[in-house]
């Protein structure tokens, strides 16, 4: 880092700028500091009485926001016209609805409100079937549809909201189905270095993940992933074993 900043001299309003933004990933920290903001209003509204309303957020968002990307495109792409479903749903002005919010709803909703087996298993399916979706779609269409990439991989979209609803009920309830007392432990602690694996894992993908190159693209993602996750939490683990510095990194 100091070559580059000798070859590139940083003054101290880029400094000032990038701190200010931070680095690409902290967006969410932004977002953190809403739900903070807003965080009096949903709990007055979200509780167990007011779970049917809860889903009829969930649905209304799914419909007028996270429907919206993958439709605007397959009708682009049937008809020629640009933006027909974004324009037409813009018109209901739905806009407070949706976004973060709607996988902040979703997520309490599956940790308090019992999910039946048989309605566990469609969202399995549901789920199965956007993440071959987003795979299956980038794999094939991105030559022929250059943007076919920013909208399947958008955290607004609905294939990656169904996909992410599958994962958290599949590990949600896979522990509660289970003898918690035995897992809890080892739960709780990966829970809590979360947070810092969430900060960290940028510094892996920047440098080691890239010392090798390796012909299967496959392959190439899945060892970026190994080893960014396990580099970042074990190092999270070293520093919550730190004196001040675990208050940055676990919750």
């Amino acid at each position: 880092i100091g070559v580059v900043l000798v070859k590139q001299p940083f003054s101290f309003k880029q400094f000032f700028t990038v701190f200010i933004e931070g680095y690409y990933h902290l967006w969410y920290l932004y977002m953190l500091f809403s739900f903070a903001l807003i965080m009096p209003i949903l709990r007055a509204f979200v509780k167990k009485e007011n779970s049917k309303l809860v889903l009829y957020f969930v649905l209304l968002s799914i419909v007028f926001q996270f429907s919206v990307p993958l439709l605007n495109l397959a009708v682009e792409q049937l008809t020629g016209v640009s933006n027909l479903i974004t324009d037409y749903a813009a018109r209901y002005k739905l806009d407070f609805i949706g976004e973060y919010t709607t996988y902040f709803l979703i997520g309490w909703y599956i940790a308090n409100i019992e999910i039946k087996k048989k309605h566990r298993y469609i969202l399995y399916i549901v789920g199965a079937v956007s993440f071959l979706t987003t795979v299956l779609s980038i794999q094939l269409l991105s030559e022929r549809i250059p943007t076919i990439y920013d909208v399947v991989y958008s955290n607004l979209n609905v294939n990656i909201l169904f996909s992410s609803i599958a994962v958290f009920v599949a590990i949600y309830y896979f522990f509660k189905d289970r003898n918690y007392e035995k897992y809890s432990a080892i739960a709780t602690k990966l829970s809590s270095l979360t947070f810092g694996v969430y900060l960290l894992h940028p510094l892996f993908l920047m440098t080691i993940c890239r010392m090798y190159n390796m012909q299967s693209a496959l392959l190439q993602i899945f060892l970026n992933w190994l080893i960014a996750t396990v580099g970042a939490l074990a190092l999270t683990y070293i520093l919550s074993k730190t004196p001040y510095v675990k208050k940055l990194v676990v919750f």
